[in-house]
C-alpha cells in the first residue's frame, strides 16, 4: 500500500498564546513515519518554525500534489495547533487566522471533498482544541477545504481522529513541574495526544496489533478501529503518569468509516504470539465497541434500540420502544451522562409545549423548564421569523403543526415540531424518548446511528410532522460516513409526500426541491456553505454559538435579511409589479430575450443570497427602446411598446460642451494626469487642457479607455445618449411615450433603472407620476450617472419623485459612468437615498448583469416587491 503524509504544525495564530509543544508533536509523527520506511518524497511537512507561516494554499497544494499523482492509496493529514469549533465543524487555525477568516482548515468541507476524491482512504489526525470560539472575531472564521474538488465524485472512506471531544481543549502538558496547573510556565511541554498516537502506531502496545493475514506473517498492523478503542485509555494513563489527570479533561474521539478489516494505519514487526486484543487499562473500563472485541464499528456503546427483523422493506415501521433505549447507555463516559440527562430534560420540556404556533422553553437544572416570551414577527405557510431576547430564529414550518424551541442558556439545543391532533399516548411517548435521545447525542457529538436503513425508516415512520427527525437523521448519516444514503432519505420523504427540509437537500446535494427557507436549520450546515462548499452562503445576520441556527438580532433593520428568505404566500401578500428600464446599446436585441437575461441575472443574485424566491415573468414590465419605432412589439397584454433612440452625426458645439464637462469631471475625480492624456493625443492634434478643446476630450477618452476596467468608450456613448435624451425634445417624447405605457393607476410598481435608464426613469417619474396617478413606492437605480454635475444641472431643480418612499442606489466605485454615489454631497434630496457599493464583475464594471446578480441588490429588489412599505 502506497502511503503519503502531510504534517502541519502551527504554533502561532493571531494573538493566541503560542503553543510550545507543536514541534514536539511533529517530531513524534515524523519519527513514526520514517520508521515505517516511507521515503521523503511522500512526506510533506509545513510548520511555522523560524518565523515562517503556514497558509491554506500551502496545505491545499501539498494535498493536491499527492491526489494528482493518482498513485496514493492512503493519505494521512496530521495537524497540531490551535483549533475552534464554529457551526459544528472543526477549524484548524493557520498563521493568517483570524484576521483572514479563510485561513483555517475547515474539517467538514475537507472530509466531504475527500470522500468524493481519488484517494481510497484518507486519515485526519487532529491534535487541536474543539472548544467554541472565544470571541466574535474567531467566530467569523470559516476556513476552507484543503482537498481538491473532483470533476467526478468518488465514494472514499475518511477516518478522523480527534484529540478531544467537542467543547473540550486539547492540552499540552509540561514534562517537568507537571503538577503545576496546565497553562502556567514550565520548562518543557509535550503534545501528549500526538505522542500517544505515535507510540501506538509504532507498536508500543502489542495488544493493538493484528497479523496482516491469517497465515504465518512477519508483519503486524494497527487498524483504525483498534486505535479508536485504545486511545481514551492510553491518553488517560499518560496524563496520570504526568500528574495532570486531575487537572485536565480530555477525551479523545474518532469518526471511523473505513472497513474494520479492509485497511490499516501502520505496520510493525510481528508481535509475540498469544497477545490478547486491547481491552483497556484505564478508567473507561475497556469499553468494547464491537461484538467479540474484534473492533467492529458499533459506536461508543451501541445505544440503538433493538429493532424487529421483520418487515425490513422501505415501508417498515420503526419501533423505538424496544428494550428501553435510554437504559442501555454506557455510564462511565462523562459525555454519556450529560447526553442521558439532556434527553430526559427534552422529554420534560415537551410537556410544556403550549397551544401557540411556537413555544420557547429554557432548561433549568434540577427544576421545571421556564417559559420564555418570544415574538412572532412574520409567519407564512412555509416558515416563520421569531425573536426572543437578543436572538432571532428563522424556522421552517408546516401548515398545521406547532413548534417548541428549547434553549439552554442562550443556545438553542432543540427544535421540535408536533401536531395538535391527538395520537396514541404510548406510541407518542416512545417516539418522543427516541428523538430526545437522538437530539441530545447530536448535541454532545456522540454516536447514535449504526444502521442507515433503520435510521431512514425512523425519519419516515416517526414523522408526525416533526421536521427535526429527518434533519437529525441526515446529519447522523454524514457523521457516521453514510453520506451516500442521504439521497435515499430525500427520495423516501418525497415518495411519502412529506416535506423535505433544506438541510436534507443540502447534504444530499440535490436542490431540485425542498421546503422552507434556503437556510440551514442545524448550525452544522453552515460549515458546508461558501465558495468552496455545496451552496453559496446566504446573506443573514451573524449567528450565535448554538446547535440550532440562532441569529444575533442587529440594530437598524434587524430582520430584513431573514424576512427575505421567506416564500411569500399568495394568500398573505401580493407581489408588486417590477418595471425594468434599460440603458444604452440594446439595439438589435429581442425584447423578450433581453427581459429574460435581466431576470436570469436577478435570480442568480437571489440564489447567491441563499433565497430560492423567483420573480414571475408576468410580474415584470420591460419598456424597450433599443430598436426602431416601427418595430413595435407588445410583451404581454399590458407590456409597454418599444420606442427608439437614434443618435446620428458628429456632436455639435453644444453637445461637445456637455460631453466635455462630463469627461472633465471624470478626469478630476479619478485623478487622471495630463501627461497620460497628452500621451493619447492623435498625431498633429494640439492638446490643451480645458473642456473647450475637443481634441483634449477625445484624448482623455482614449486615456480612460486604456485603463483596464474604466471603459472610456462606454462613458462617451452613455454621455451622448444622456445628452440626446435631456436636450432633444423629440427623442425625449418618443422614449417617454413608451415608458409611460409600463404604468397605470391600479398597479403598484417597483422601478429599476440602469445607466441611461436611471436618468429616463427619474425624469419620467418626477414629471409624470403624480399627474398620472402612478403608485411607485420604491425606486432602485443601478450604475446611475445622475450625480454627475452636468446632469444634475440639466435636471435641476432635483427632488425625490412624488410618491417614492424608498430610493436605493447601487454602484461600483470603478464604474466611471456611475461616477458618484447619490449622496447628500452629489445629489441632495429628501429623504436621503440609500447608497450601497457593490462589486460589478463585468469588464467595464457597468454591465447590468453584474449589478442584478449581486446578492445585496437582488435581495433589496425582492424585499421591495414583497414587503410592506412604510
Amino acid at each position: 500500500m502506497k502511503r503519503a503524509y502531510v504534517l502541519v504544525g502551527v504554533s502561532r495564530t493571531g494573538r493566541l498564546r503560542p503553543l510550545p509543544a507543536v514541534m514536539g508533536g511533529l517530531s513524534a509523527m515524523r519519527g513514526w513515519i520514517r520508521a515505517q520506511g516511507v521515503p521523503d518524497e511522500l512526506i510533506t511537512c509545513l510548520d511555522d518554525s523560524d518565523g515562517g507561516i503556514v497558509d491554506a494554499a500551502s496545505v491545499f497544494g501539498a494535498v493536491r500534489a499527492f491526489a494528482d499523482s493518482r498513485t496514493i492509496e492512503q493519505l494521512t493529514v496530521y495537524f497540531c495547533g490551535h483549533g475552534v469549533v464554529n457551526d459544528g465543524s472543526e477549524l484548524w487555525l493557520l498563521s493568517g487566522a483570524p484576521d483572514d477568516p479563510s485561513e483555517a482548515v475547515n474539517v467538514a468541507k475537507s472530509v466531504r471533498l475527500a470522500e468524493r476524491g481519488v484517494i481510497p482512504h484518507v486519515v485526519l489526525l487532529s491534535d487541536a482544541c474543539r472548544s467554541p470560539a472565544a470571541s466574535l472575531q474567531f467566530g467569523e472564521v470559516t476556513g476552507s477545504s484543503v482537498f481538491p474538488n473532483p470533476v467526478t465524485a468518488g465514494s472514499r472512506k475518511v477516518d478522523v481522529f480527534y484529540a478531544t471531544r467537542v467543547g473540550e481543549n486539547a492540552h499540552q502538558v509540561s514534562e517537568k513541574e507537571a503538577t503545576a496547573a496546565v497553562g502556567q510556565a514550565a520548562r518543557t511541554f509535550r503534545a501528549v495526544w500526538s505522542e500517544v498516537v505515535a507510540e501506538a502506531l509504532s507498536g508500543a502496545h502489542p495488544g493493538l496489533l493484528e497479523p496482516l493475514s491469517a497465515s504465518e506473517s512477519e508483519i503486524d498492523v494497527v487498524r483504525p478501529w483498534a486505535l479508536h478503542r485504545a486511545l481514551p485509555d492510553l491518553l488517560s494513563l499518560r496524563l496520570r503518569e504526568l500528574g495532570a489527570a486531575g487537572q485536565v479533561t480530555q477525551s479523545p474521539e474518532s469518526r471511523i468509516t473505513s472497513d474494520p478489516q479492509g485497511v490499516w494505519l501502520s505496520q510493525v514487526p510481528h508481535a509475540r504470539a498469544g497477545q490478547p486484543p486491547w481491552r483497556g487499562e484505564g478508567p473507561s473500563g475497556g469499553d468494547d465497541l464491537g461484538p467479540g472485541g474484534g473492533g467492529q464499528p458499533a459506536g461508543d456503546g451501541d445505544i440503538t434500540p433493538t429493532r424487529p427483523r421483520r418487515n425490513r422493506g422501505r415501508n417498515r415501521r420503526w419501533q423505538p420502544g424496544q428494550k428501553g433505549e435510554l437504559d442501555g447507555l454506557a455510564t462511565l463516559d462523562p459525555a454519556e451522562g450529560l447526553a442521558r440527562s439532556a434527553a430526559a430534560q427534552l422529554v420534560t420540556a415537551a410537556a410544556h409545549s403550549g397551544d401557540a404556533d411556537v413555544t420557547c422553553v429554557r432548561l433549568r437544572e434540577d427544576t421545571e423548564p421556564e417559559l420564555v416570551p418570544l415574538t412572532v414577527v412574520l409567519r407564512t405557510e412555509s416558515a416563520m421569523v421569531v425573536t426572543t431576547g437578543g436572538l432571532s430564529l428563522l424556522l421552517p414550518m408546516t401548515s398545521d403543526h406547532r413548534c417548541t424551541v428549547t434553549m439552554d442558556g442562550d443556545a438553542v439545543v432543540d427544535v421540535r415540531w408536533h401536531s395538535p391532533r391527538p395520537s396514541d399516548p404510548a406510541t407518542r411517548q416512545d417516539d418522543l424518548r427516541w428523538r430526545s435521545m437522538v437530539a441530545s447525542r447530536t448535541r454532545f457529538g456522540l454516536h447514535w446511528l449504526t444502521d442507515p436503513e433503520d435510521a431512514i425508516a425512523a425519519a419516515v415512520s416517526c414523522w408526525d410532522g416533526d421536521l427535526s427527525i429527518p434533519i437529525y437523521v441526515a446529519y447522523g448519516l454524514v457523521q457516521e460516513g453514510h453520506r451516500s444514503w442521504v439521497p435515499t432519505l430525500l427520495e423516501r420523504l418525497r415518495e411519502q409526500g412529506l416535506p423535505v427540509p433544506y438541510d436534507v437537500a443540502l447534504l444530499a446535494e440535490d436542490f431540485s426541491h425542498h421546503d422552507g427557507p434556503a437556510v440551514p436549520a442545524l448550525a452544522q450546515g453552515w460549515s458546508l456553505l461558501g465558495a468552496d462548499g455545496i451552496a453559496p452562503a446566504p446573506a443573514v445576520p451573524s449567528r450565535r454559538p448554538s446547535l440550532w441556527t440562532a441569529f444575533r438580532t442587529p440594530s437598524g433593520d434587524p430582520l430584513g435579511q431573514l424576512l427575505a428568505h421567506l416564500k411569500p404566500d399568495p394568500q398573505e401578500k401580493t407581489m408588486r409589479t417590477l418595471v425594468l428600464i434599460h440603458g444604452r446599446s440594446q439595439q438589435g436585441k429581442d425584447s423578450k430575450a433581453l427581459k429574460g437575461e435581466w431576470l436570469d441575472a436577478l435570480h442568480e443574485g437571489l440564489r447567491a443570497a441563499g433565497s430560492d424566491a423567483t420573480v414571475p415573468a408576468d410580474k415584470v414590465r420591460f419598456p424597450y427602446y433599443g430598436d426602431t419605432l416601427d418595430d413595435l412589439v407588445r410583451d404581454g397584454g399590458d407590456e409597454a411598446a418599444e420606442v427608439i433612440i437614434q443618435s446620428a452625426g458628429e456632436p455639435n458645439a453644444v453637445e461637445q460642451e456637455f460631453i466635455a464637462a462630463v469627461i472633465s469631471e471624470v478626469v478630476e475625480t479619478i485623478g487622471l494626469g495630463e501627461d497620460d492624456i497628452r500621451a493619447h493625443a492623435v498625431h498633429g492634434d494640439v492638446v490643451e487642457q480645458g473642456v473647450q478643446n475637443w481634441p483634449w476630450v477625445l484624448a482623455a477618452l482614449r486615456a480612460l479607455e486604456s485603463v483596464p476596467g474604466l471603459g472610456g468608450a462606454s462613458l462617451a456613448l452613455a454621455t451622448r445618449d444622456v445628452y440626446a435624451y435631456l436636450r432633444n425634445p423629440g427623442i425625449q417624447t418618443v422614449i417617454e411615450s413608451g415608458v409611460r405605457q409600463a404604468f397605470d393607476q391600479e398597479t403598484e410598481c417597483v422601478v429599476v433603472g440602469h445607466s441611461l435608464g436611471s436618468v429616463v426613469a427619474y425624469d419620467v417619474l418626477k414629471r409624470r407620476a403624480q399627474s398620472e396617478g402612478w403608485i411607485v413606492p420604491t425606486f432602485i437605480t443601478l450604475g446611475s450617472p445622475l450625480a454627475v454635475r452636468t446632469i444634475v444641472d440639466a435636471l435641476a431643480p432635483i427632488s425625490t419623485p412624488p410618491g417614492v418612499k424608498q430610493w436605493f442606489n447601487a454602484h461600483d466605485s470603478r464604474d466611471v459612468v456611475a461616477l458618484h454615489p447619490l449622496d447628500a454631497r452629489h445629489f441632495p434630496v429628501t429623504p436621503d437615498i440609500e447608497n450601497v457599493e457593490v462589486t460589478n464583475p463585468t469588464p467595464n464594471r457597468h454591465g447590468i448583469s453584474g449589478y442584478l446578480s449581486d446578492p445585496t441588490v437582488a435581495l433589496r429588489i425582492l424585499r421591495a416587491l414583497t414587503e410592506p412599505t412604510t
